[in-house]
């Protein structure tokens, strides 16, 4: 069962971001907007970043059901938030990649789970 999932996941980092899937363009926005710290955000900043981190999350989430990553004890979810924006932000020319790939990506390396 676990196989097939892994596989469903590729499957989905294959396809072109053309199908409609989000970019790391499109995650890009959203961590502006979630890494806006001023206050008194208007309604499309803060609903973008919460867009930021629910699919942030949720990717994190999918990838430590899959057991592809392994958080330590003390991760945060706000370290991983600033990963990938930084990540996003110091690499510009791979933000065309899928951003389920840009975070799997990031979580597989910084986290490998210990065999």
């Amino acid at each position: 069962m676990k196989a097939l999932l892994i596989a469903s996941v590729l499957l989905i980092t294959s396809f072109s971001s053309q199908a409609g899937f989000k970019t790391g363009n499109h995650l890009y926005v959203d961590y502006k907007a979630y890494n806006d710290s001023e206050s008194g955000r208007e309604i499309m900043s803060t609903l973008r970043a919460g867009a930021y981190v629910g699919y942030v999350t949720a990717t994190l989430e999918s990838v430590e059901w899959l057991e592809l990553a392994c958080m330590p004890p003390n991760f945060s979810t706000k370290q991983l938030y600033d990963m990938v924006g930084t990540f996003l932000k110091e690499n510009p020319e791979l933000r065309h990649k899928q951003a389920l790939e840009i975070i799997m990506n990031i979580l597989v390396a910084n986290f490998p789970c210990e065999e």
